[in-house]
């Protein structure tokens, strides 16, 4: 513990600058430090190529400007407030010393009496927002007083006024605060928080029922011609998810459940996706074996994690992660480790089913995973069988990323526009809404394609829909999760849903897709009519099909595959995996990871003999 920490800890602010109140040595004095009232900061530090110096203690520090801007509008104007902020009391320097404070931020952030939330200065809809905020919370309690208050989605006078406006999500949805994953545990661990910007602020509990609210309003998170768009405040369900209370076989599994859910976070340097999560594991993290070290590479770091996930979890769901992204941070990494540091698409893991709920199915009949390494930790080794080899393969269904669809970038109307460049903006903005409606009518009817696909190939899945290619085809969709009702229910919500694309499927018997412009355009009218007010439920059932593509096996199974699947590709179950995968083998003996799969029929155990398993060697 550095005397700058404690010293900072405890440092007054007064007129933007800390002073010193008093240093403490030693773990006697950390305890007694943590015993007292102090607040934790959570900010981003943005851009740090022009920092501007502070003084702290007589000695000059140089700190980012969205730090300097948060002290001085946090300041009290007659008394002090003592604070604790990571760039000053944390020597950015020296790695041992961070290393070794990553180590004590959970007691740091779990002991101040509030975490401060900064979101920035203010904007001009800065006060918009934050009023539309309390205004919602008191209508959330009110209708918890009054239950028969309650309106239809998208009713009302509060939706009639919010929907249109961007304040709310310009202000609270789009903050950078919620992409950096540093941020992740500094709100899971606060004993109370809340939001600033500039003057404006808001308890975060407040918050939180506001959203609620404004979700049960329809403001925003409704679905759209049949796709179910994500919220604009998707990053905050996605935080709230991760103050979950589920109790976790091992550590191993709670660290890969915070992966999973905080990994579209960001970090400026990418070991710290890692790094960051280790304090908010509830179990012994010393069990776990990983800690922060600034000395090792980042691929170094994501191989050793992922192996230690695989070791002590005994599951293999940490491959589920595994995925081509566009986008990587570290790219020679053995086909098994998943690239941690990566915020790009990824198709989402079978190790949950659509509903988010963990999957209770189990491929290799709950047995645990032994696993050992060789090559110097590359090339892992694990036992397994085939299934057979990949004969026939669909197209892909394509991801559509409603952030790409509909960029700010897209649509940029100035309020100081002249009349004439105001109508010219429109038009191009709706050239690009058609164009962005087309794009989804394109990945939609792969679903049509699928289902040629499945009638021709006539699949032979046992079990559960067996001798029905249309039945094995809807339970593959949605990766045997079924409706409350069971079977009938789910097989009813499926010919519904499909029954939605039948503007589609007259048009492409009508060959109209020869003319692709007009093909699109009757397709897109008869498929908004048909879908604008009942959209057909099976869609949320449908999580796990995008970017992925269907295939048969050389057995006559049909299986949901990655988009990466070739054929020649080999079907395996691997001891104590949840699920199949794909592996690509290679001449010199190893296999190469493609990704996971789903076969009806196969998923709970039906197909896996420990007796016929063999070593494979996976790199």
């Amino acid at each position: 513990m550095s005397r700058l920490f404690l010293n900072l800890m405890w440092g007054a602010m007064r007129e933007g600058f800390l002073e010193e109140v008093g240093p403490v040595d030693g773990t006697e004095g950390l305890n007694s430090a943590l015993s007292n009232q102090y607040e934790a900061l959570s900010y981003v530090w943005g851009d740090m190529k022009a920092p501007v110096p502070v003084k702290v203690d007589g000695t000059m520090l140089r700190i980012g400007q969205s730090l300097r801007r948060a002290l001085l509008a946090l300041r009290l104007p007659d008394a002090p407030r003592i604070i604790w902020v990571d760039a000053m009391c944390i020597n950015q320097e020296d790695i041992d010393e961070r290393a070794n404070q990553v180590a004590i931020m959970r007691e740091i952030y779990r002991n101040a009496s509030q975490t401060v939330i900064w979101f920035g200065d203010k904007t001009k809809e800065t006060k918009t927002a934050f009023a539309y905020m309390q205004r919602l919370f008191d209508e959330a309690q009110d209708w918890g007083k009054y239950p028969d208050k309650r309106l239809p989605p998208r009713t009302g006078p509060t939706f009639k006024e919010m929907s249109p406006s961007t304040a709310l999500e310009n202000v609270f949805a789009k903050n950078i605060w919620w992409n950096r994953i540093w941020t992740t545990q500094e709100i899971l661990l606060a004993k109370r928080a809340t939001i600033v910007s500039g003057r404006h602020h808001i308890p975060w509990d407040v918050f939180l029922k506001a959203i609620d609210h404004a979700a049960a309003l329809g403001i925003w998170g409704f679905p759209l011609l049949g796709v179910p768009w994500k919220s604009a405040f998707a990053m905050v369900d996605d935080t709230l998810a991760l103050k979950n209370t589920q109790r976790f076989p091992t550590p191993a599994d709670e660290m890969l459940f915070f992966l999973f859910r905080a990994r579209n976070r960001e970090a400026t340097d990418p070991r710290d996706k890692i790094f960051a999560l280790l304090g908010l594991i509830s179990g012994d993290v010393r069990a776990l074996g990983i800690q922060a070290d600034y000395r090792a590479t980042a691929e170094d770091v994501f191989r050793h994690a992922t192996g230690r996930l695989l070791e002590n979890s005994k599951s293999l769901d940490a491959l589920g992660l595994c995925y081509p992204y566009k986008t990587r941070t570290v790219h020679e990494l053995p086909s098994w480790v998943p690239d941690w540091g990566s915020t790009a698409f990824l198709a989402h893991p079978m190790m949950e089913d659509p509903k988010r709920n963990p999957r209770s199915t189990h491929a290799s009949k709950h047995y645990s995973a032994q696993v050992s390494w060789d090559d110097w930790g590359n090339t892992l080794i694990i036992d397994g069988h085939s299934q057979g080899t990949i004969s026939h393969l669909s197209r892909v269904r394509p991801e559509i990323d409603s952030d790409e669809l509909w960029r700010d970038e897209d649509f940029p109307i100035d309020d100081d526009s002249s009349l004439r460049q105001l109508l010219s903006e429109i038009i191009a903005m709706l050239g690009v809404a058609w164009e962005n409606f087309a794009r989804m009518i394109g990945a939609l009817v792969i679903y049509l394609e699928w289902e040629e696909f499945v009638v021709k190939q006539n699949p032979t899945n046992p079990g559960l829909g067996a001798g029905d290619p249309l039945l094995i085809y809807c339970l593959t969709l949605c990766t045997g999760t079924l409706a409350p009702g069971g079977l009938s229910e789910t097989h009813q919500m499926f010919k519904t849903w499909i029954e939605k694309f039948a503007p589609i499927r007259k048009l492409r018997r009508w060959k109209f897709d020869e003319g692709k412009g007009t093909y699109r355009l009757l397709s897109l009218i008869g498929y908004i009519k048909s879908t604008w007010s009942d959209y057909g439920e099976f869609v949320d059932y449908t999580t796990h099909t995008e970017d992925r593509r269907l295939g048969t096996i050389s057995n006559g199974y049909l299986a949901l595959l990655p988009k990466l699947t070739e054929i020649g590709d080999e079907l395996v179950i691997l001891k104590g995996g949840r699920f199949p995968v794909v592996l690509r083998p290679r001449d010199d003996g190893i296999m190469q990871f493609i990704g996971e799969a789903y076969v009806q029929g196969i998923m709970d155990g039906e197909a896996f003999r420990e007796q016929d398993c063999v070593k494979l060697r996976i790199r």
